[in-house]
């Protein structure tokens, strides 16, 4: 009988494990309803950070293929370099591939800064699909090293009004 329950009990931790890993592990976005304009993900620095105090992604439906970006990092410190990687991606549904595709990407260093930000529309989208906003935040700082972060919004639909 205690036998039986070890197993049983070990085979439950493993199988936690697992799950666990893979929902961590997992870089989907969940599409949204039409009407929802904006989406927004937020990291908080009590996720284990020494510099980054908050890293967001969101995206915003402006209507006629425009479509609101932004990424920033607001920091603990001031630090000596920051980097944000932001791409929006097009969710693909054509075809044998089904997934995100990078249809812009916006790169900005930054120096001897508390606060990273890219915040734009960028324009001429066809309407009719779901795109998200991923962003990779990058920093170094002489006195925690080099930290990264990587942060993406929910599928939003493009539409006109």
């Amino acid at each position: 009988m205690k036998r039986n329950l070890f197993k049983v009990v070990s085979l439950c931790i493993i199988l936690s494990g697992l799950l666990c890993m893979s929902g961590y592990a997992a870089d989907e976005s969940v599409l949204l309803p039409e009407n929802v304009k904006v989406s927004k993900m937020i990291i908080t620095g009590a996720q284990r950070s020494s510099t980054i105090a908050v890293a967001f992604s969101d995206i915003t439906n402006e209507g006629y293929g425009n479509i609101g970006v932004r990424g920033e990092t607001d920091l603990y410190i001031t630090v000596p370099w920051a980097k944000l990687t932001l791409r929006l991606q097009r969710r693909e549904t054509e075809g044998a591939t089904t997934g995100w595709i990078t249809e812009e990407t916006i790169i900005e260093e930054f120096e001897n800064v508390s606060i990273a930000s890219i915040d734009e529309v960028l324009s001429g989208y066809p309407v009719g699909y779901y795109y998200r906003v991923k962003t990779y935040h990058e920093v170094k700082s002489d006195e925690n090293g080099h930290e990264k972060k990587t942060t993406y919004t929910n599928g939003v639909m493009i539409t006109n009004p």
